[in-house]
C-alpha cells in the first residue's frame, strides 16, 4: 500500500508517492526501515575496518566488537523503547516484534558502548582509542537510518508556523487537492494538536495543509554533518583518547535534546511527562561537553596555551609538565622535535659521563 508525503512549500510543491514494503521474497515483505538500518550498519563495518590499521587494532576483534555491539545494541535499543511506552501492554510476542519499528537509538547506544567495554577489557583492548575509530561511522549510519523513519511517516514534529524560517520544510500527508486528511494530521488531531474543524478544512478555505516539522530529516542532516567534523578530527594526530567520543556524545545530545523538544511522540519516563531521550541527551550533553573542555584545559596547560601563560608570559615546554604522562598518548603525541633532541642529547652526555666516570675506577681498582 503507497501513501503520500508532500512538502507544499519545497520546490513549488514536491509530492512523493512512497510504500514500507521495499521487495517482497515469496510472502514476506522487506520494509524500507529494516533494509535501510541493514545498509547504514553495513556501510559503517567496512569503514570501520578499512580504518582501523591507522588505530592498530587487530581486524578479527574488530569483527567481534562489530557483532556483540550489534546485537547487544539490538537488543537494548528495543528494551529502551518498550520501557518508554509502559502505558502500552506488550505481551513478549510484542517485544520481538521489531519490524514495524520502535527502537531506541540511545538504547543501542548504551547497550553496544557497555557490551564492547567489557570485550575490550577481557581482551585488554583501549576503549577509549577503539570508541574514537567507531564513533565518526556510528554518526554516518544513524543519518542513513533516519530516512526510514520518513517512509514509515514517523518521527516528525508539531505543526510548523506559517511565519517560520522551517516552514519551507513543513512536510504532510494528506493529498493534496484530497478533503481528507492524512495519516499524520489525524495523528495530530488525536493529540489535541489541532481542533476538528482544521482537520475537516485541511483543503478548504482557512488551510491548504497541516504541516509538520520533519525531525528525521533535521536529524540525519546534523548526523552527517557530525560525521564529517568527527572525520576532520580524527585526522588531527594531535588529540588524547576519547576526544571523538566525547564530541559525538556531547554534540548528539545537545542538538538531540532540541529536536526531542519539538517531536510529537516521545518515549517517556516509566509513567512520567519526563521526555526519556530528551533526559538522556541533556545528560549525555552535560557529562561529555564537560569532560571535553576540561581535559582540553588541562592539555592547554601543557601546551602553553592556559591562563599562566597569558598571565605572566612564562612558556611551558610541550610535553614537559606535570600533565605529560597524563594526558599525552604515547602512540599519538607529536613532540616538539627540539626539545626531544636536546632531550636525546643531554641523555646521551650523562651516560657518556657515567661510561666514562666507570672506566677511571675500574682502572683505579686494577693498580
Amino acid at each position: 500500500m503507497r501513501s503520500t508525503i508532500a512538502f507544499p512549500n519545497l520546490f513549488g510543491g514536491l509530492e512523493l508517492s512512497v510504500s514500507r514494503v521495499a521487495f517482497k521474497i515469496g510472502r514476506f515483505e522487506v520494509y524500507w526501515y529494516g533494509l535501510l538500518i541493514a545498509i547504514a550498519v553495513c556501510l559503517a563495518v567496512v569503514l570501520v575496518l578499512m580504518a582501523a590499521k591507522k588505530y592498530g587494532i587487530n581486524e578479527d576483534d574488530l569483527l567481534n566488537i562489530c557483532l556483540i555491539g550489534i546485537i547487544t545494541g539490538v537488543i537494548s535499543a528495543r528494551l529502551l523503547y518498550v520501557l518508554g511506552r509502559l502505558d502500552q501492554e506488550w505481551t513478549f510476542a510484542d517485544i520481538l516484534n521489531v519490524r514495524d519499528g520502535g527502537m531506541s537509538i540511545f538504547g543501542a547506544l548504551i547497550g553496544g558502548f557497555i557490551a564492547t567495554a567489557i570485550y575490550c577489557k577481557i581482551k585488554k583492548i583501549n576503549f577509549l582509542k577503539l570508541a574514537d575509530l567507531v564513533v565518526p561511522y556510528i554518526a554516518l549510519a544513524q543519518a542513513i537510518g533516519r530516512w526510514g523513519n520518513f517512509i514509515n511517516k514517523e518521527a516528525y514534529g508539531v505543526p510548523v508556523k506559517p511565519s517560520s524560517i522551517l516552514s519551507s520544510l513543513a512536510m504532510t500527508s494528506m493529498k493534496i487537492g484530497g478533503n481528507i486528511a492524512g495519516s499524520i494530521e489525524e495523528e495530530l488531531y488525536k493529540l489535541g494538536l489541532v481542533d476538528a474543524t482544521l482537520v475537516a478544512n485541511v483543503n478548504g478555505n482557512t488551510f491548504d495543509y497541516i504541516g509538520v516539522h520533519p525531525t528525521f530529516f533535521y536529524e540525519s542532516v546534523l548526523n552527517l554533518t557530525l560525521f564529517l567534523v568527527l572525520i576532520l578530527v580524527a585526522r588531527n594526530g594531535k588529540y588524547f583518547y576519547g576526544r571523538s567520543l566525547c564530541i559525538y556524545m556531547a554534540s548528539y545530545g545537545l542538538y538531540r535534546f532540541f529536536i526531542e523538544g519539538i517531536r510529537i511522540d516521545p518515549l517517556y519516563l516509566f509513567n512520567t511527562d519526563i521526555k526519556l531521550s530528551r533526559l538522556i541527551a541533556l545528560v549525555s550533553a552535560i557529562f561529555f561537553g564537560t569532560m571535553l573542555i576540561l581535559i582540553s584545559i588541562l592539555r592547554a596547560k601543557d601546551k602553553k596555551l592556559f591562563m599562566k601563560s597569558l598571565i605572566d608570559e612564562e612558556e611551558i615546554q610541550v610535553g614537559q609538565s606535570d600533565y605529560k604522562d597524563l594526558l599525552t598518548d604515547k602512540d599519538t603525541y607529536i613532540p616538539n622535535n627540539d626539545i626531544e633532541v636536546e632531550i636525546e642529547k643531554d641523555k646521551e652526555e650523562i651516560l657518556h659521563t657515567d661510561l666514562e666516570e666507570a672506566s677511571k675506577e675500574s682502572e683505579s681498582v686494577d693498580k
